[in-house]
């Protein structure tokens, strides 16, 4: 991965902050992975969630070196939207108001709106209704993310 990385760094695919995004999320999963193995080895379920967790990122990192060789149209909200659900994910889980699980469902989802992302710019041109179909998928993302962080704290009163 982080061959990739820095390839598409040098070829100019990815700019500095995306690689040091990626770099960041490879390099929590080494340790992730580490320190699981250090608790005398994985059961399924852990290698289960690495392995997706493995898989997740090498699909963003193809998205984002394949994202630049087709038709690329500028989209800064929607991207600076997607960041803001991206770290807050992260937030989540090093907080632990997201389970591992949850982070799986929201990472998933998420990539559907970049495969989204990536068939409306396929031909060069998006249309005002793929703009709004995806800000419409982000603002549905973003509210699950909400749902997630805050259903560890909900209070229940009895009368």
């Amino acid at each position: 991965m982080r061959d990739r990385i820095a390839q598409g760094v040098h070829s100019g695919a990815l700019t500095e902050g995306e690689a040091h995004r990626l770099y960041q999320r490879e390099r929590a999963l080494s340790w992730q992975l580490a320190s699981m193995e250090r608790d005398g080895g994985l059961s399924h379920d852990e290698r289960r969630r690495v392995r997706a967790q493995m898989e997740a990122l090498h699909a963003e990192i193809d998205h984002r070196l394949n994202n630049h060789r087709h038709a690329h149209v500028p989209m800064p909200g929607l991207q600076r939207r997607q960041e803001m659900v991206r770290q807050r994910i992260e937030d989540g889980v090093a907080s632990g108001s997201i389970t591992p699980r949850e982070a799986e469902r929201l990472e998933q989802r998420e990539h559907d709106v970049l495969r989204l992302q990536a068939r409306a710019q396929r031909d060069g041109v998006v249309t005002q209704e793929e703009r709004a179909m995806l800000r419409d998928q982000v603002a549905l993302l973003n509210d699950e993310v909400d749902r997630m962080i805050s259903n560890h704290r909900r209070v229940y009163y009895r009368r």
